[in-house]
């Protein structure tokens, strides 16, 4: 018989969920058998251990309120700044704005002298249609990031200065 079976029957046996019979084969295997003797020792032990009431500490039933008392003396938190000055934001936002733009004028407008062309853009190409709406999603998505940050910036300005 496995180690398992031994400690699985074992502890059947300790918690009293053995039939008659079953509680006299363990009886006799534990007066007779040197390794279930040792194996009913050590679980006998451990069942000790976990039924011990003191083994635990129990938090006083003012723990809730004890703590919240001690974070009412305590001083909270300087306020966080902005990670970005307004300035910055202002600043990067008018190059998103500029380089769309830019962007826009040199992929919708094709000037040409004869046959040459300044700035030529294949559009029936699948690769080069696929890249121009990644392009302008990609804009699209900072240039979106970009204006709620600047609103928050700005309603956080109003909040603290209702003047500005």
């Amino acid at each position: 018989m496995q180690q398992y079976e031994i400690d699985q029957r074992i502890w059947a046996y300790i918690d009293g969920l053995d039939t008659a019979t079953e509680k006299q084969k363990t009886e006799m295997l534990l007066a007779t058998d040197r390794a279930w003797k040792e194996t009913y020792e050590r679980l006998l032990a451990m069942q000790s251990l976990l039924s011990d009431k003191n083994l635990l500490d129990e938090p006083s039933m003012r723990f809730t309120q004890n703590i919240m008392e001690q974070l009412a003396t305590v001083q909270p938190a300087h306020k966080m700044q902005p990670l970005a000055k307004s300035w910055v934001v202002k600043l990067l936002g008018a190059f998103f704005v500029l380089s769309t733009i830019l962007w826009g004028v040199l992929l919708f407008t094709t000037k040409g002298t004869g046959n040459t062309q300044i700035f030529h853009w294949e559009f029936s190409s699948k690769e080069n249609h696929n890249l121009l709406f990644f392009g302008a999603a990609i804009y699209i998505v900072v240039l979106l990031v970009l204006a709620d940050r600047y609103r928050s910036f700005r309603k956080q300005i109003h909040k603290t200065n209702p003047s500005a």
